[in-house]
């Protein structure tokens, strides 16, 4: 039993000896091949010590590590035939990939930056696409990436100039309109809060490099080229570079709590070409007045300015998307007048209909959806939302309730029924049947969830929302009328009446 204890106490006190570590004290007390700064860490980095991998999480072990064999320590290298890493004053890396760590500042981490410690939940999106640097003539750094999310896949544009840095992020329903830009103050408190105490930070200077620390030569895994490459490590704080010991190339940067960097082409940041009309829109035109509906931080010239409070908005200044006395007086009232109600199924859709056509987005008949778009919207919604409402609901069990799940369980439960229909004799009916719930879940989200800011803002974007449709598939000869001919069949008009809560208030024949 003595030795048992013995071993769980050397354990504890072998994890503990990275506790303390570092300018911020290690606080998620990542191992040292996790993280191991230049500063700030004793004993001294060795070989393949803060070597990194592709993180998922704040735990330890989340994180695949990249595998890492020494070759030679600094001293068994000789210095005069060392070749820093290159960072050249403009060039274009078009197959780039990077993990980006950075504080969560939002559900779904559009509003992530890399910060100066490694406090609080941190988020990690992968990205690929095309880095571009230039400090001869614009003296930026821009990035165009695709993120895959929960939410989808976006199109994302990241423009640091001066102190400044706008992200244009081009929703997964951006054919719809929407897109969203967030401008930045970037300084050395945390990025994106504005903090007049701390130094801005500009783009990386040219041969930022040369101040790099030789820890030695490694055989390392690269991640995104899936072979292992015989590398020189530096770093510097926190910063470590991988570069080929032949001329210098950078093939992999890792930085713990910023986030993981490579450079597939071959080129890596050596002297390259520049477009100069990837610098030509600065500010973007998205983050000014009247640019994109959803600008964060953003005056009309389209510069940070300081939120008024410590609250993320999805909207843009001149909306600030939250819920008005107005707003919560209505989801207060549990019983709809009776201009909101019908004697009818029918009825009910023709009159609620009525109300939607004379709201503030356009609208099209639910049969015109197809299930693609009807996830889209139902993800621009679910971001759009603004959950104190939703509390309302919680509180005394409305049947408006809805967001006890994420967003990705509600997309795994609709996609998963999607697919039970295929090969199914009845399947154009089931689809139809998924199709007209997924309207009334989205129509109720839209009504029910959105503060009346939101929903103005959807309406100068030009989303349409679904119309409720007029067919009861549980009344008549409907497909959810009756006994059920299979299993699938039962699941999919199960999930029906559990969205059409609205007969429930709606329609004189439920009540």
């Amino acid at each position: 039993m003595k030795y048992a204890l013995f071993a769980i106490c050397l354990r504890l006190v072998q994890a503990c000896n990275n506790c303390g570590q570092g300018a911020d004290g290690n606080p998620h007390h990542w191992d040292r091949q996790r993280r191991c700064d230049h500063t700030d860490y004793h004993p001294k980095c060795q070989v393949c010590e803060g070597v990194g991998g592709i993180p998922t999480g704040d735990e330890n072990d989340e994180i695949t590590l990249t595998s890492c064999t020494p070759v030679a320590n600094a001293s068994q290298i000789d210095p005069a035939s060392l070749i820093k890493p290159v960072w050249a004053s403009e060039w274009t890396v078009l197959n780039y990939h990077e993990v980006l760590i950075g504080k969560k500042n939002d559900p779904f981490c559009f509003q992530t930056f890399p910060g100066n410690d490694s406090a609080g939940k941190l988020c990690y999106r992968y990205e690929y696409g095309v880095q571009t640097y230039d400090f001869r003539h614009a003296r930026a750094l821009r990035e165009d990436l695709v993120v895959p999310t929960v939410l989808g896949t976006l199109q994302t544009e990241l423009l640091h100039h001066g102190q400044y840095m706008w992200v244009v992020n081009h929703f997964p329903w951006y054919e719809l309109g929407i897109h969203q830009c967030i401008c930045v103050q970037v300084s050395g408190g945390s990025y994106g809060h504005q903090n007049t105490s701390k130094k801005a930070i500009y783009p990386v200077q040219k041969n930022w490099t040369d101040q790099m620390f030789y820890i030695g030569r490694e055989k390392l895994g690269v991640e995104y080229i899936d072979k292992v490459e015989l590398l020189d490590h530096w770093a510097f704080g926190p910063h470590h570079v991988w570069s080929r010991p032949a001329n210098g190339t950078i093939v992999r940067m890792w930085q713990p709590f910023n986030g993981l960097q490579v450079f597939v082409e071959p080129s890596g940041t050596n002297p390259g070409t520049v477009d100069p009309q990837k610098f030509a829109d600065i500010p973007p035109s998205y983050c000014k007045k009247g640019g994109s509906p959803f600008r964060i931080n953003c005056n009309d010239t389209g510069y940070y300015v300081a939120p008024k409070k410590d609250v993320s908005s999805t909207c843009s200044k001149d909306a600030n998307c939250e819920a008005t006395p107005a707003d919560f007086k209505r989801a207060r009232t549990r019983k709809p007048r009776d201009e909101y109600r019908a004697s009818s199924f029918v009825n009910m859709s023709m009159t609620l209909n009525k109300w939607l056509t004379s709201g503030s987005a356009p609208v099209k008949e639910c049969s015109e959806f197809d299930f693609e778009e009807l996830h889209g919207l139902e993800a621009a919604l679910y971001l759009l939302r603004d959950s104190q409402l939703d509390e309302v609901y919680q509180k005394v069990t409305d049947n408006r309730r809805a967001f006890n799940s994420t967003l990705a369980d509600f997309q795994k439960t609709w996609t998963e029924l999607q697919a039970l229909t295929v090969g199914h004799k009845n399947q154009t009916q089931l689809v139809g049947v998924i199709r007209d719930s997924l309207c009334h879940e989205v129509v109720m989200w839209y009504v029910h969830h959105l503060a009346e800011d939101a929903k103005q803002l959807l309406g100068q974007s030009g989303v349409q929302i679904p119309l409720l449709p007029y067919q009861s598939h549980r009344e008549g000869t409907g497909t959810c009328k009756g006994p059920v001919g299979s299993k699938t069949h039962e699941q999919i008009c199960q999930k029906h009446e559990e969205t059409v809560t609205c007969m429930s208030c709606h329609s004189d024949v439920y009540r």
